[in-house]
């Protein structure tokens, strides 16, 4: 089983002044839902777990996990795409931006914002980094068709706390999907869910069954963020 954990809400703007924060902490709400998150997973322990390294996931781990990560704990392919430098920006004026941009070609989409990393680059990043974290721990994808794997060992409950973008990457990836530029609106999750894929034997080979998308039902519904 893999669990794909998006991080729990973050404080995107300073509230004095409004303007974007670059790489921000979680809010006192996004500290209750990392403990929220805690608790469902004691409900299905993972054998292994690892994090984004940006603050807002790296703080939602150190809840989930009952400890501050180390080196090894934080994996940078998980990281979200790098947007350009909003700091000092309205919020408002980001978010007008982002939603022009989902508006534009698909070309234009490939390429991403001007000042900031492209899509492909980012999906590129995901998915290597996310297929040799996985062979490392006996998860093989088949040479000859991407929707296939193979396990060369036991079989392992994999935890991964990441953004939209590089999870909805994931999900594309496990699914032997092809990727498109626009992951993030193709698997939507909201914050400190839970989106779980299991593996079923096709063959003498495995693929990846989507149990879960963005499960947040283990919190109060007045904890519950889109």
């Amino acid at each position: 089983m893999i669990l794909l954990i998006r991080h729990a809400e973050a404080i995107w703007t300073e509230a004095a002044v409004d303007e974007v924060v670059r790489d921000p902490d979680l809010t006192d709400d996004g500290r209750l839902q990392a403990a929220y998150l805690a608790k469902a997973l004691q409900r299905e322990p993972v054998d292994v777990l690892v994090s984004s390294p940006l603050r807002r996931a790296a703080a939602t781990y150190a809840v989930v996990a009952g400890r501050p990560g180390n080196a090894t704990d934080f994996q940078e392919w998980l990281r979200e795409i790098h947007y350009p430098d909003w700091r000092g920006w309205r919020l408002a004026t980001v978010q007008s931006i982002l939603r022009e941009h989902d508006r534009e070609s698909v070309e234009q989409r490939w390429a991403g914002l001007a000042g900031g990393e492209s899509a492909q680059d980012h999906i590129a990043l995901v998915r290597g980094g996310a297929e040799a974290f996985l062979r490392s721990h006996g998860l093989v994808r088949s040479p000859s068709d991407p929707a296939l794997w193979e396990f060369t060992g036991p079989q392992r409950r994999i935890a991964m706390i990441g953004h939209v973008g590089s999870l909805a990457t994931i999900v594309s990836m496990l699914l032997g999907l092809a990727p498109v530029a626009w992951e993030r609106q193709r698997f939507p999750v909201p914050n400190a869910s839970i989106t779980r894929l299991a593996p079923v034997q096709v063959g003498c080979r495995f693929a990846f069954s989507l149990h879960s998308l963005g499960d947040d039902s283990f919190m109060p519904p007045e904890m519950r963020r889109r």
